[in-house]
């Protein structure tokens, strides 16, 4: 019987469902390739002032999905449907050190780490086609060459391994590479800048004015945390109007048109004085579908 071989980029939430998923079938056989050292991707957290920026996570972040709609079917969160629940499960709303132990349970339980090559980044995907692709008919399902730089050996030239596969699951996220709004003049600005990506807790703004520009889940959580400990804190918000109380401390501007030296004009000429701006305004995906891609 013919087995086929499925490569999986990542060893995050999306990457161990893949491979448990394939584990279980006795027609594919499946390899993760993972750029870090352990699973988790996006919930694995550090903190960003000693090991500089590991990713998006930052240190308060919970869940802002409950956690009965979080788990695998096959793996609840502990406490999700129990009525006898410790202590500690009560919180529908998760932080994130209980989601990666929550991940690396699911590893454990169906002995998913033995099917995970770590510190392999790859780099390279490309279609193997068996036979011509002819114009106007359907190509042939090609089988897969993926490049993986091995990160464990510092040799020079980079020490890269070749592998073929029949089938490609890219599970990488979209949390790794920060989306910045074009700003005219943002380099005027004399004050701190950062982005999301970038942000690991409260401390670094207390008693100090910051803009907060994007309005999404992260931006609100955000936005919220830091008006703790700071004097002021402005929020750009172009997308429907926030239906909750805002702190006292919290005011809200429309579009940032561009930076001057002690803040930013909006786009309805309003200046906003500030000593630091953080830019809640998302990520680029990595992957592109076509037939040639680099991850």
């Amino acid at each position: 019987m013919m087995v086929e071989r499925v490569c999986i980029v990542g060893a995050g939430a999306a990457g161990l469902a893949a491979i448990h998923r394939v584990t279980e079938s006795s027609k594919l056989s499946g390899t993760v390739f993972e750029e870090t050292g352990d699973i988790g991707g996006l919930w694995i957290y550090r903190e960003k002032l000693k090991h500089g920026n590991y990713g998006p996570m930052y240190r308060h972040m919970r869940t802002n999905l409950p956690k009965q709609a979080m788990g695998f079917p096959d793996f609840e969160f502990p406490g999700a449907f129990s009525t006898n629940q410790t202590e500690n499960q009560i919180s529908t709303f998760m932080h994130h050190s209980e989601v990666l132990e929550y991940l690396n349970s699911y590893t454990e339980k169906f002995q998913l780490r033995k099917h995970i090559k770590f510190h392999r980044r790859v780099v390279d995907v490309r279609p193997i086609f068996s036979a011509p692709i002819i114009e106007g008919e359907n190509p042939p399902h090609p089988k897969w060459r993926v490049l993986v730089q091995n990160l464990e050996k510092s040799e020079v030239p980079v020490n890269i391994e070749e592998y073929e596969f029949d089938s490609i699951l890219v599970c990488n996220g979209h949390f790794q590479k920060p989306q910045m709004p074009e700003i005219l003049n943002l380099a005027l600005f004399h004050g701190d800048i950062l982005h999301s990506i970038d942000y690991d807790d409260e401390r670094p703004f207390v008693g100090k004015r910051v803009l907060v520009i994007g309005c999404g889940p992260s931006g609100v959580d955000i936005f919220l945390e830091i008006a703790k400990v700071a004097l002021q804190v402005i929020v750009s918000n172009v997308k429907k109007p926030l239906e909750f109380p805002l702190p006292s401390n919290v005011s809200l501007v429309p579009r940032i048109k561009e930076g001057i030296h002690d803040g930013f004009i909006c786009e309805n000429g309003e200046s906003v004085n500030c000593d630091a701006a953080i830019f809640c305004t998302g990520n680029f995906k990595l992957f592109k579908n076509s037939n040639i891609c680099t991850i």
